[in-house]
């Protein structure tokens, strides 16, 4: 049963890490949103864009709210750097994913409203990618790791008997 678990575990990340990345890109749609057409301040759009999503990807984006209006005052830039760091240990996101988030990081409050749209709709783009890519290992290794959990277990349990 342990070992039918593990690859369950596993199985589960890839799952999950689709789903993450689709979250991520309707976030950044509402950013968008929040900044092109409701002419919202950035601290104001990202808290907002929080408050919509409940997993740790609305955290993620309150995080980088509040670093940004807190006590330090970070820049755009540091604050999503310093939140992406909790993101890549809080969620199943990959090194390629938090890169390309890392990327746009940079531009983060550093242009004008125009630019900022044209970065939002690059990192979707981006992000769409990763999440075709996602998907097609998830199809690829999901009932891999489910299958591999099983007979790895039956075998220990026909091995020690």
């Amino acid at each position: 049963m342990t070992c039918s678990f593990i690859g369950l575990m596993i199985s589960y990340k890839y799952a999950l890490r689709p789903m993450q990345i689709k979250c991520f890109r309707f976030a950044l749609q509402m950013l968008e949103t929040e900044i092109y057409y409701s002419l919202t301040p950035l601290p104001e759009a990202l808290f907002r864009v929080g408050k919509r999503f409940e997993n740790e990807i609305g955290q993620f984006f309150l995080q980088v709210s509040q670093l940004i209006t807190g006590k330090d005052i970070l820049t755009a830039d540091e604050a999503w750097k310093q939140s992406l760091n909790w993101l890549k240990e809080n969620s199943f996101l990959s090194e390629s994913d938090i890169d390309i988030l890392e990327k746009f990081g940079y531009n983060l409050g550093c242009s004008d409203r125009e630019e900022q749209i044209k970065h939002l709709k690059l990192v979707q783009q981006q992000l769409l990618h990763q999440e075709d890519n996602a998907e097609k290992e998830r199809e690829k290794n999901e009932r891999t790791w489910r299958l591999m959990g099983f007979w790895g277990g039956l075998l220990i349990v026909i091995i020690l008997c």
